[in-house]
C-alpha cells in the first residue's frame, strides 16, 4: 500500500514547488479571494447535553484545508449543508490569516458559495451522487491510542463484532433501516495503533483537529488496511476528544483513492453504546439531525428532542439495551430514508390536491406492499412539505414511546430539514402531542393560519394505518433563480437568465429592466423553459430581473417574493485594441485579475515578467490583427496556462521545465483581420506572462508577371513559421523550409502560361501540397533514402488570367527553392 496524504503532495511538489505547512495552512494573502474544492460537513454530538456543533471545511486541489465561516443563508440558497456534503463548491470571501487560537486551520470567511456542476472525480470537479447509499458500503474501524494515553477501552473482538450481520450488529441494523437496500458487509476493525503525538497535539484549545486526527490515525493503520476496499472510516480513540463524538465526511488520499470519505471520530463513550455509532454513521452517510418545531438549531434550541429518530434523541434505552453493546438506536425518519434512496416510487404517495384515502405500512419491518410514506406539498412546494409515516414498536423501533402516525414538517434547505410535529409544544415529542391515532385529525398550519391540509386517521390493523389526506389544489411550487447570481458584475451583453424548476408550473415568465424599484411591467412568457438568452444589452449597465411560475391555481415568484429582484451589471466596453507591435507585461493594454507579482530576470523581455498563483487569475489583451504571440518563462516552479481567444479555449501552455528558459513563445493560429480578445487563464500551479506580440494582416498581394522568384522574394506571402537556410545547390544559395503542418507560402501571378517549381528531395523530409486557386494539383513527395539533396522540378500549364499558387506543408519537413513563371 502507498503512503497516505491528505493533500495532493505530488501535484504541489511538481507544480508549486512548495511544501505544505504542518497543519495544512497555505501561505496566502488576505483579501477577497476565490477557492474551489470539496465541501465537507462534520456534525458534533455531546453526551452531556452541550449544544451540538456543525463545522464546514473545504479541501482544494492545491492542497489547502480550510475551515469555512459560512452563513446558513448561503447554505440554504444551495439546498442546505447536507446536500452540499462531499460536493465540489466554489466559495468567494476572505482568508483569515490569524484565525481563532483554538482552530489550527486557516479560516475562510465566505461571502458567496455555489455548487459546481457534475463532472469527473478530481477535487476540482468531484460531485458524487446526491445522497444515495445502496449495496455494500464497507467501513473500517481504526483503534488509535494517543501517545501519552495507554488505555485500551475495548478489544479488537468488540469492534469487529460491532459490524455483525446478526442482531444487534451494525450490518443487521442498516439492513433493517434500508429495507435491505444498503448494508455494511465487508466491514472490519484493526488496532490498537499508537499515534505519533500526545492527545494535546490533536485537541487544541479544546477543539478537535479533525484533519490531523484523521491523517495520523489512517497513516498508522496503513499496513493493515487497503482503503481502496472501504467506503467509510470510524476513528476510535482511547480517550476523550473535545466533549463530542463527530460524524460526517473528510477528504483524504488513501491507497491511491482521493475523495471525501464517510468518517466518524469517536471517544470511548461513542462506541460503548452502539446507538451513538448508529447516529454518527448516519452523519457519515450524509444525514443531518432532525428536531421539533419548538426546539431546533434555527431557534437556538437543541435538535436532540425527536424521540422518533436515531438522528435526534437516542437515549430512551429502557426497552432496547444489549449486554455487550449497550443502548441501541431506533430507525430514522422517512424523509431521511427517502433522501438516501431507500424509498421507491411505488412506496411513496405524493398528494396532488383533493382527497385521497391510502393505507400506510409500518416503517420498520414492513409486512404488506402498501405505501411506506406520504408526502404532502405545502403551498405547492417541492422543498417544503409534510411527511406522514407509521411507527410501531417492532425491530429496532421497539424503543419508541408508542405506536401511531407520525408527521414531520420538512424544509429541505434548513440545517435540520425534518421537524417532528408536536402540537402540545410541551417539549416532549414522545407523548400524545406528536402521535396521531385512530379518530384524530392533523390540521396543517402555516404561520398560524390553516393551510388547507389535513390528515385523518381512519383505522388501524396489525401493521397498517388507513388515513385520509386532504390537500388543496396547489399553485406552483417554490423555486429560486440561479444565474446570473445576485449582484454579479462583468456580465456578457448576451447573458442567460436561469432558474430552478417549480413543481406544478404550467409556464414561466420573466422580466428585466434598469429601474431599481422592485417592479416590472413587461413580463414575458417563456413557456416551460427555465432559462432564456437575452441579447443586445448595454455596456456598464445594471439590470434588475425576476422570474415567476404560473398555473391555474396561481402565481409563485422566484425566491419567495414578488419583490425579490436580482441584479447584474454588464461588462465595461473593451479597451481600445493595440495594433501590430510587441507589448511588455507592464503595458497598459494588459488587464489582470487576481494577484500578479513582478519577477525580474535579465533574460526576460525587458528584464521582468509577471507571475500568479491565484485561483481564477487571468491576463487579457484586446488586439487588432490576425495573430498573437505570447512570450513567457519556463522553469521548475511553473504550472499550466490556458489560452482563450474570443472566449474560446484554443490551447494550454505547459510552463513547467526542469531548466529555466526565457522568452519562450506560443503562436496563435491566423484569425480574420479585426479586433480579438486574447485571455490567459491560470489552470494550475504558478503561471506567468512576459510580453505579447501582435501580428498585423499582410498587405494584399500584388500580382507578379513572368520571371524567376526566389524563396526570399517579398512577393511570397508566408503563413506560419518558415526558415530560410543556406543550402548548397540552391539557385540563390538559400531555401525556405517548414516543419509545421498547414504552414503555407502563396504567390499571386498574372499573365502567365505556366510555372516551374524547384525543390529538393532528401532523407527525413515529408510532403508538400501544391494548390492553384485553392484546388490541389499535386502532392510532392520530398522524402528519399538519400542523405544528400536531389534537386527536382514540378511544371504546370496555366490558363490565361490571374492565379494564386499556394504551397502547403502536408506532413513533416518540406522545402522550396524558387519558382519560374513563364509567359
Amino acid at each position: 500500500m502507498k503512503p497516505k496524504s491528505l493533500y495532493w503532495l505530488l501535484l504541489i511538489a511538481l507544480l508549486l514547488n512548495a511544501a505544505l505547512p504542518a497543519r495544512g495552512a497555505a501561505a496566502l494573502p488576505a483579501g477577497p479571494d476565490l477557492r474551489e474544492g470539496v465541501f465537507s460537513v462534520v456534525w458534533g454530538n455531546s453526551n452531556t447535553g452541550a449544544t451540538p456543533q456543525t463545522k464546514y471545511f473545504l479541501n482544494t486541489a492545491e492542497g489547502e484545508t480550510l475551515a469555512l465561516d459560512v452563513s446558513e443563508q448561503s447554505l440554504q440558497a444551495q439546498g442546505g449543508a447536507h446536500v452540499l456534503n462531499k460536493r465540489t463548491v466554489t466559495v468567494r470571501g476572505t482568508l483569515d490569516l490569524a484565525p481563532a487560537a483554538e482552530d489550527a486551520l486557516p479560516l475562510f470567511r465566505v461571502t458567496s458559495l455555489t455548487a459546481s456542476p457534475a463532472s469527473g472525480a478530481e477535487p476540482e470537479a468531484h460531485v458524487p451522487e446526491m445522497a444515495a447509499v445502496s449495496g455494500a458500503y464497507p467501513w473500517v474501524s481504526i483503534m488509535c491510542k494517543f501517545s501519552d494515553v495507554s488505555a485500551e477501552p475495548k478489544n479488537l473482538a468488540y469492534f469487529q463484532g460491532m459490524f455483525s450481520i446478526n442482531y444487534p450488529g451494525l450490518d443487521h441494523y442498516w439492513r433493517e433501516q434500508s429495507y435491505n437496500i444498503a448494508n455494511v458487509s465487508g466491514s472490519t476493525a484493526v488496532g490498537w495503533f499508537t499515534l505519533p503525538y500526545p492527545r494535546s497535539h490533536y485537541i487544541v484549545g479544546n477543539a478537535l483537529q479533525h484533519g490531523l486526527a484523521a491523517q495520523d490515525c489512517t497513516n498508522v493503520a496503513d499496513a493493515s488496511v487497503n482503503f481502496a476496499n472501504v467506503q467509510g472510516i470510524n476513528l476510535m480513540f482511547n480517550d476523550q476528544l473535545d466533549g463530542y463524538a463527530w460524524g460526517g465526511s473528510w477528504y483524504l488520499t488513501l491507497d491511491g483513492v482521493s475523495k471525501a470519505w464517510s468518517m466518524t471520530w469517536e471517544p470511548p463513550w461513542g462506541y460503548e453504546d452502539i446507538t451513538v455509532m448508529s447516529h454518527e454513521m448516519g452523519h457519515g452517510f450524509g444525514l443531518p439531525h432532525s428536531a421539533s418545531e419548538q426546539s431546533n438549531d434555527e431557534n437556538g434550541g437543541s435538535p436532540y428532542v425527536n424521540y422518533w429518530d436515531v438522528m435526534s434523541y437516542t437515549w430512551d434505552c429502557a426497552n432496547s439495551t444489549h449486554a455487550t453493546y449497550g443502548c441501541l438506536g431506533q430507525h430514522t425518519n422517512m424523509y431521511h430514508k427517502d433522501f438516501l434512496g431507500w424509498i421507491s416510487g411505488a412506496k411513496k404517495f405524493s398528494a396532488t390536491g383533493g382527497v385521497a384515502t391510502i393505507t400506510l405500512e409500518q416503517s420498520a419491518l414492513p409486512v404488506t406492499a402498501n405505501y411506506l410514506m406520504a408526502q404532502i406539498p405545502i403551498g405547492g412546494s417541492s422543498s417544503h412539505f409534510y411527511v406522514v409515516e407509521v411507527r410501531r414498536k417492532v425491530g429496532y423501533d421497539v424503543k419508541l414511546p408508542g405506536e401511531a402516525v407520525i408527521i414531520h414538517e420538512v424544509l429541505t434547505s434548513r440545517a435540520e430539514p425534518a421537524h417532528v410535529v408536536d402540537t402540545d409544544l410541551n417539549g416532549n415529542t414522545g407523548d400524545a402531542g406528536a402521535m396521531w391515532t385512530v379518530g384524530e385529525t392533523f390540521t396543517g398550519m402555516t404561520n398560524g393560519v390553516p393551510n388547507g391540509i389535513s390528515v385523518h386517521i381512519d383505522s388501524q390493523t396489525a401493521t397498517v394505518f388507513v388515513v385520509t389526506i386532504t390537500s388543496p389544489g396547489n399553485q406552483p411550487g417554490i423555486f429560486n433563480k440561479s444565474a446570473p447570481s445576485n449582484g454579479a458584475t462583468n456580465q456578457s451583453l448576451n447573458p442567460n437568465l436561469s432558474w430552478g424548476a417549480s413543481s406544478g408550473a404550467a409556464s414561466y415568465e420573466y422580466c428585466f429592466d434598469t429601474s431599481n424599484d422592485n417592479a416590472c411591467s413587461a413580463w414575458v412568457n417563456n413557456g416551460t423553459a427555465t432559462s432564456v438568452a437575452l441579447s443586445g444589452l448595454a455596456n456598464s449597465t445594471t439590470y434588475y430581473w425576476h422570474a415567476r411560475s404560473v398555473n391555474g391555481f396561481g402565481t409563485t415568484y422566484a425566491n419567495g417574493s414578488s419583490t425579490a429582484f436580482w441584479s447584474f451589471t454588464t461588462t465595461a466596453p473593451p479597451p481600445p485594441p493595440v495594433t501590430a507591435g510587441t507589448y511588455n507585461d507592464t503595458h497598459a493594454a494588459w488587464a489582470f485579475t487576481g494577484t500578479w507579482t513582478n519577477a525580474t530576470a535579465a533574460s526576460a523581455y525587458s528584464g521582468a515578467y509577471k507571475t500568479s498563483s491565484t485561483v481564477g487569475a487571468s491576463a487579457t489583451v484586446y488586439f487588432s490583427g490576425v495573430q498573437a504571440k505570447l512570450f513567457f518563462t519556463k522553469n521548475s516552479t511553473m504550472g499550466k496556462l490556458d489560452v482563450y481567444i474570443d472566449n474560446v479555449k484554443v490551447a494550454q501552455i505547459n510552463q513547467y521545465s526542469l531548466t529555466a528558459g526565457y522568452q519562450k513563445n506560443w503562436l496563435s493560429a491566423v484569425y480574420p483581420d479585426g479586433v480579438h480578445k486574447i485571455e490567459f487563464r491560470r489552470y494550475s500551479g504558478k503561471v506567468n506572462v512576459d510580453a505579447l506580440q501582435v501580428i498585423a494582416a499582410p498587405p494584399p498581394p500584388v500580382p507578379v508577371g513572368p520571371g524567376t522568384y526566389e524563396n526570399t522574394n517579398s512577393n511570397w506571402a508566408l503563413s506560419g513559421t518558415w526558415s530560410n537556410a543556406t543550402f548548397s545547390g540552391a539557385s540563390a544559395g538559400t531555401v525556405h523550409t517548414s516543419n509545421i503542418v498547414s504552414n503555407s507560402a502563396s504567390l499571386l501571378v498574372t499573365g502567365a502560361s505556366g510555372f516551374t517549381l524547384r525543390y529538393f528531395t532528401r532523407s527525413g523530409y515529408g510532403t508538400l501540397d501544391v494548390y492553384v486557386d485553392n484546388v490541389k494539383v499535386t502532392s510532392l513527395i520530398q522524402s528519399s533514402g538519400l542523405l544528400t539533396a536531389v534537386w527536382n522540378t514540378y511544371t504546370l500549364t496555366l490558363t490565361a488570367g490571374t492565379h494564386t499558387i499556394k504551397l502547403v506543408d502536408a506532413s513533416g519537413k518540406v522545402n522550396f527553392d524558387n519558382i519560374i513563371i513563364t509567359q
